[in-house]
C-alpha cells in the first residue's frame, strides 16, 4: 500500500499526478480515433475510461476525507462515463478507515500537543433528565 500523503504540497503532488495520467490517457486514446473503426474506438473508450477510473479511485484511497466525499458525490450523478461511476461508487464502501496512530500523529505534529490537551472529553455522567 502506498504512504498517505499528509502534508499539503504531497497532497497536491497526488492531486496532480492523477489529473496528469488521466490527461494523458485520454489524450492518448483520442488521438487513435482517426485511426479506428467506430466500434474498436467505442471499446477503447471504454477500456480508457475503465483506466482512469481506477488511477482515480486509487488516488482517492489515499487523499480520504474529502476527496472521497467528492467521488461519492460525483457516482451518484450522470455526469461522468458510467465507467467512472462505477468505479467511484467503491468510494462507499471499499475505502479502508484512516489509521488511529496516524491521526493521532497528524494531531500532534498540527497542534504540537497531545490531542487531548487540545480536544475536551465529554463528561462521564449521566445527565438527570
Amino acid at each position: 500500500m502506498k504512504e498517505l500523503p499528509t502534508s499539503t504540497i504531497k497532497r497536491t503532488q497526488t492531486i496532480l499526478k492523477s489529473g496528469f495520467k488521466a490527461g494523458s490517457k485520454k489524450a492518448f486514446s483520442i488521438s487513435k480515433r482517426a485511426f479506428l473503426s467506430k466500434e474498436s474506438y467505442k471499446k477503447e473508450k471504454e477500456d480508457t475510461n475503465k483506466e482512469i477510473a481506477k488511477e482515480l479511485f486509487q488516488n482517492i484511497s489515499l487523499l480520504k476525507g474529502t476527496a472521497v466525499k467528492v467521488a461519492q458525490a460525483l457516482s451518484m450523478h450522470n455526469i461522468l462515463p458510467k465507467e467512472v461511476s462505477q468505479e467511484l461508487s467503491k468510494s462507499y464502501n471499499q475505502i479502508s478507515p484512516i489509521n488511529k496512530a496516524l491521526v493521532v500523529k497528524i494531531l500532534k505534529d498540527e497542534y504540537k500537543k497531545e490531542y487531548k490537551e487540545v480536544f475536551i472529553t465529554p463528561p462521564t455522567n449521566k445527565l438527570n433528565i
